[in-house]
């Protein structure tokens, strides 16, 4: 077995997680840096001045001192559009954290345990969808992505 089969078979640890949480708050940061400012009033931001690919928005939907609840998402009009990413998140500014809570409005990550479902279960889940955001976060960095209210146009 290898190295990379190994730590997919094993449960990821809390620590594991926090640490996803911190990396995707950079990650948010580094795509909107818009969003350092706790005391930003909330925007839509669009970013569609890439060729070939599909337009970035990034929608407030709940906006506090500590916390926002943001969506994220790629938009293509026509086929095919079902398929690109299109997420919930939430943002700690106090902890610098941000956390997946759904895709394509299914909520995926209940905070709390389900009951009839384990711990191990819980976490490898809420582990999972955290570690999709992180990679298409650096995913959208890497193509040259970047929300701010003077790239592309406000929405």
């Amino acid at each position: 077995m290898t190295e990379f089969s190994t730590s997919l078979a094993t449960t990821p640890q809390p620590a594991a997680l926090i640490a996803l949480y911190d990396v995707n708050y950079q990650c948010l940061l580094a795509l909107c840096p818009s969003l350092r400012n706790p005391a930003m009033q909330p925007h839509s931001y669009l970013d569609d001045s890439l060729p070939d690919q599909p337009p970035l928005q990034l929608v407030f939907y709940e906006h506090t001192r500590h916390t926002a609840t943001l969506g994220l998402a790629c938009r293509r009009d026509g086929e095919g559009a079902e398929f690109l990413p299109d997420v919930q998140l939430r943002l700690y500014r106090d902890s610098r954290q941000v956390e997946l809570l759904a895709h394509h409005g299914v909520s995926l990550l209940p905070g709390r345990i389900p009951e009839g479902s384990s711990r191990t279960e819980w976490l490898s889940r809420r582990y999972s969808g955290n570690r999709f955001l992180f990679d298409w976060l650096r995913d959208c960095l890497r193509r040259g992505y970047h929300l701010a209210p003077h790239s592309g146009r406000l929405a």
